[in-house]
Formats: structure tokens, C-alpha cells, sequence
């Protein structure tokens, strides 16, 4: 009688070890199928952001220069690159960003702190006016996304990429007199 209730009871202690057994299968199911969506993710994000930048022109530093001093100048193959640029880089990353932290991979605060320090990029006239062209005709946006990006411009002083420019120029020269003395 003793032995059959010692048997009952690793009866029940194997069931439950099976239950459980299939619990952690199902849970490492779910994470595998979240891993899957994030290395698609990525790789596309990757994919069209690689793409987008190798056919840069070599000279895109002054073509950005150019969309911050003097936009109205653009030529037609400048605002392409630039639209390349912006779309490759900022705008890829940031779905991409988005994405995780909807798959709950990525801190909410996290996606949010890298829109809000790449978005102001965006503050010179050509990046606005880019940024208000994307809104207009691409309507698979999150429309959390868009109104970050909104806050960010609206918060920003009009054209700071400007004055990131003068300011480092400024402090160049007063490196240059200090050295000089």
C-alpha cells in the first residue's frame, strides 16, 4: 500500500513535469517566432538602408551642406540623394526602432530618446520640408512616430543645423587664438 502511494505520487510529479516541459516548449516557440520578426526586421531595414546610402554621391557632404545654407539651389539629382539619405537613414531606423518596442524587444523610452536626438536633423528648411512631404503621401507611418517627429520640429528653434555650423566654427577660431598666444 506504501509503495502504490509513492508511485501515485511520482505519477504526479512526472505529469507535472511534463506539463511544464511542454510550457517551456510553448514559451521558447513564442520567443523564437519574436526573434524571427526581428531578424526580418532588420534585415530589411539593413537591406534598403545599405541600398539607399551606396548610391550616395561622393560629394553628399556638401549636398547636405547645401540643403541647410542655400535649399533653394538644389538641383533635382541633390534633392534625390537627400531624400535617399533621409529615408535610408533616419526614417528606415526609425520604423525599424518602432517595430521593436512594439514587439516589446526594445524599451519604449529607448525608441523615442533616438527619434527625438535623430529628428532634429530634420530641422533646417529642406529636412522640414521633406518631413512634411513623407507625412502627406506615406500613410503606413505610426502615428505615434509622426507625432514625435512633429513635437521634436515644433520644439526646435527653426534651423539648429545652422547653427550647430556657425557654433563649431566659432569655437574653431577661439581654438585656433588660443593656440596662437
Amino acid at each position: 500500500m506504501e509503495n502504490n502511494r509513492w508511485g501515485q505520487y511520482f505519477q504526479v510529479a512526472t505529469n507535472l513535469a511534463v506539463l511544464l516541459g511542454v510550457v517551456l516548449v510553448v514559451i521558447q516557440l513564442r520567443q523564437n517566432s519574436e526573434l524571427l520578426k526581428l531578424q526580418i526586421i532588420k534585415q530589411d531595414a539593413d537591406t534598403y538602408t545599405s541600398a539607399a546610402l551606396e548610391t550616395l554621391p561622393e560629394d553628399f557632404n556638401d549636398v547636405l551642406y547645401k540643403s541647410i545654407e542655400s535649399p533653394e539651389e538644389l538641383t533635382g539629382a541633390e534633392i534625390l540623394a537627400l531624400d535617399r539619405y533621409f529615408w535610408g537613414r533616419q526614417l528606415t531606423r526609425w520604423r525599424g526602432l518602432y517595430d521593436l518596442a512594439d514587439l516589446g524587444l526594445l524599451e519604449d523610452s529607448a525608441w523615442r530618446r533616438s527619434i527625438i536626438e535623430d529628428a532634429i536633423l530634420l530641422d533646417q528648411p529642406y529636412g522640414r520640408a521633406w518631413w512634411n512631404g513623407i507625412k502627406e503621401w506615406e500613410t503606413t507611418l505610426p502615428d505615434e512616430l509622426v507625432v514625435l517627429v512633429d513635437e521634436v520640429l515644433e520644439n526646435s528653434p527653426g534651423d539648429s543645423q545652422r547653427d550647430v555650423i556657425e557654433g563649431t566654427k566659432r569655437r574653431i577660431e577661439l581654438e585656433e587664438e588660443k593656440s596662437k598666444k
